[in-house]
């Protein structure tokens, strides 16, 4: 949590002569909560992950004409592994569809269905 400093500011109060100076305002000073290593790093990330393309790859060599498969004079190029299944996709995939069957009026736009692992116990 960052320190915070008050500042008041005073003024002076001229409709009462007894009163010369009251608070009107207070100045609130955040102190940063990241260090610049901290800042550099998360800029560093975000330009990382803005890069990424669909796919997991980086789009500025995704797209190059180094990566292109029929340049031989190419770097590198891309091959497209065997399907796999993801286990936590599919059983919300099939809760989502339980949940259809059960609620066909429902709108689905807005729900989520978290997702965790269970783990069995040992035998």
């Amino acid at each position: 949590m960052p320190r915070q400093i008050l500042e008041p500011h005073f003024t002076r109060v001229w409709w009462n002569p007894l009163t010369w100076f009251a608070p009107s305002t207070t100045t609130v000073h955040v102190e940063s909560e990241w260090s610049p290593d901290q800042v550099n790093a998360l800029l560093g990330y975000l330009a990382y992950k803005s890069d990424l393309g669909a796919h997991g790859q980086p789009l500025s060599e995704a797209m190059s004409p180094l990566a292109d498969a029929s340049n031989w004079e190419g770097a590198y190029y891309y091959e497209v592994g065997n399907p796999v299944i993801d286990h936590a996709e599919k059983a919300r995939v099939v809760k989502l569809e339980q949940y259809k069957k059960q609620n066909p009026d429902a709108d689905l736009s807005y729900l989520r269905f978290p997702i965790r692992k269970v783990y069995r116990p040992k035998k």
